[in-house]
């Protein structure tokens, strides 16, 4: 069974799901809650901000291709008998913020008296194409809640477990494994390919501008072959068409090939010597 408004406003008042103060009852909808950003506790762009350490833009900017981690502003105190389920919001989700941890929240989550801090800290990435930018103090994230059939204990709870260091601390540990945990696989794998489009261009770039100076070469070839032809025959075998005005465009064409010729041998040999 999925509480209701009113049985989540009751469980409130009582001092349950959340520490009293941390929420808000604008936040509480028809079978869910909206919980909010903190402004501290969060890993924006690679740089961390540990509880306590305020984030000092106004805005949160997630770029795309980025992983982020947020908190909540609301301190969990889980009764034994009901479960949390959290997602991203719709209107955040459409712009491409995807989740990358569990959604459950479980039975008596931060109801260890000596932790009144037990906030949510939620993982994801922007997988879309624009930045998502987001307000702290603002509602991204819902949970709605269920009734669990059966007993918990926190006795077991603790039994299985352990001690447990804070979750702060728990996080940074796991993600400290992994390469580049600010950018998602799908960032890294654009990246790569860039990098090697890149690198096939920087190779063949100098072949190709031989091609067009081995082509230039050719054209101012021919016009030359036609010019020392045409001045070693006698006037009268001289053809028609190379009378006139088209010497013109003779000599135009062959100062436009030189100039072509110089300027490419020119800008290949400058790419050459650059790409040592």
């Amino acid at each position: 069974m999925i509480l209701s408004r009113a049985m989540i406003q009751e469980r409130l008042k009582n001092g349950e799901i959340f520490v009293e103060g941390t929420w808000d009852d604008n936040c509480v909808k028809e079978a869910s809650y909206t919980l909010r950003v903190a402004p501290d506790g969060m890993l924006i762009n690679g740089k961390r901000y540990p509880p306590g350490t305020n984030y000092p833009e106004p805005y949160i900017k997630i770029e795309p291709g980025s992983i982020a981690i947020l908190s909540t502003i609301e301190r969990f105190n889980m009764p034994k008998d009901v479960v949390g389920h959290q997602g991203i919001r719709f209107d955040y989700a459409v712009q491409g913020l995807t989740g990358l941890m569990g959604i459950q929240v479980d039975p008596l989550f931060g109801s260890n008296i000596e932790k009144r801090d037990e906030r949510l800290y939620l993982r994801f990435a922007n997988l879309g194409n624009d930045a998502v930018v987001i307000e702290p103090t603002e509602a991204v994230f819902n949970i709605e809640f269920q009734i669990v059939d059966g007993n918990v204990d926190r006795k077991s709870i603790d039994d299985n477990h352990g001690p447990r260091p804070p979750t702060w601390e728990r996080l940074l540990r796991q993600i400290a494994r992994q390469p580049q945990p600010s950018w998602s696989y799908v960032t890294r794998v654009q990246a790569d390919l860039t990098s090697e489009v890149g690198r096939v261009e920087k190779i063949f770039q100098p072949v190709v501008m031989f091609g067009v100076f081995l082509v230039a070469a050719t054209v101012l070839g021919a016009v030359l072959a036609v010019l020392l032809s045409v001045g070693s025959n006698d006037a009268g075998a001289v053809p028609l068409w190379v009378t006139g005005w088209v010497w013109g465009i003779l000599l135009f064409t062959v100062s436009v090939s030189v100039l072509a010729v110089a300027l490419i041998g020119f800008a290949t040999a400058f790419r050459l010597i650059r790409g040592k």
